[in-house]
């Protein structure tokens, strides 16, 4: 196969200008979004992930806070804890996306 055939198929075409364009409209959206849930606190304190200026450390101080007040009070701590590591792998997708 010489490289003016490789070149010139559909298969191997790719607009960069639109993946570009699309990105920013992209970022554009969940700047727009993340700001609306902000000023409406649609959004519970307790949620951590995918927000700014929020990380898995500030949710492990949350926890271990929560559990030394309540130690302190002499009140019961439980805590259940789900792994949900290739979660989305293990449903059925035709469900799913009949769901959707």
């Amino acid at each position: 196969m010489n490289w003016i055939t490789y070149f010139s198929t559909e298969i191997n075409y790719r607009p960069v200008t639109l993946l570009t364009s699309f990105s920013t409209f992209e970022i554009f959206i969940q700047q727009r979004l993340a700001q609306h849930v902000s000023n409406h606190n649609i959004i519970s304190p307790e949620q951590f992930g995918c927000r700014k200026g929020f990380s898995t450390d500030h949710a492990t101080y949350r926890l271990t806070e929560l559990i030394y007040k309540a130690w302190n009070k002499k009140k019961w701590i439980a805590g259940v804890f789900c792994d949900l590591t290739k979660a989305l792998e293990s449903v059925n997708h035709t469900v799913l996306i009949f769901k959707l």
